[in-house]
C-alpha cells in the first residue's frame, strides 16, 4: 500500500482501509482454517501477478497466471483442497471477502462505469 495515493485523502483512506479488511479477512481464525491465507503468501502471491515491461508495471493476464501457476502449486494446492472440501467455516470466509471485494470495486469505480448505480444497493455502493 506504499503507492496507494488519489485526489481526496477520504479516499485512499477508505481504499486503504478496505485492503486491510480484506488482508485480516484471509488471516483471521474466526471462520476456521479454510482459505485462510497468511499475510506472506499474500504479498507471495502478489509479488508474482506484478509484470515489468518497458519500465511499466502491470499485472499479469490469465494466461500468463496459468503459466506460473505451478510454481505456485504450493499456496494454490491448499486452496483447491479448501474448494473441494468445503465447509461453513470456509463459506463464511468467502461471503465476507466476496462482499469486501464488491466494496472494493465499486470504491475504485468513480464514474460508475464498471457498476453503473442502482445495480446495487447503496449500502454496498460506499458502506
Amino acid at each position: 500500500m506504499t503507492y496507494l495515493q488519489f485526489p481526496a485523502d477520504a479516499k485512499t483512506r477508505k481504499i486503504s482501509q478496505l485492503l486491510g479488511e480484506i488482508t485480516e479477512t484471509f488471516i483471521s481464525d474466526a471462520h476456521g482454517p479454510q482459505f485462510m491465507v497468511w499475510r506472506v503468501e499474500q504479498r507471495g502471491f502478489g509479488e508474482r501477478m506484478i509484470s515489468t515491461s518497458d519500465s511499466r508495471v502491470a499485472c499479469i493476464g490469465y494466461a500468463a497466471f496459468l503459466q506460473q501457476s505451478a510454481s505456485m502449486e504450493m499456496w494454490l494446492q491448499p486452496i483447491t483442497n479448501d474448494i473441494q472440501n468445503l465447509q461453513e467455516g470456509g463459506r463464511k470466509r468467502l461471503t465476507e471477502l466476496q462482499h469486501l471485494l464488491l466494496q472494493l470495486a465499486l470504491e475504485l469505480d468513480d464514474a460508475d462505469t464498471s457498476y453503473p448505480s442502482g445495480v446495487y444497493p447503496a449500502a454496498l455502493r460506499r458502506a
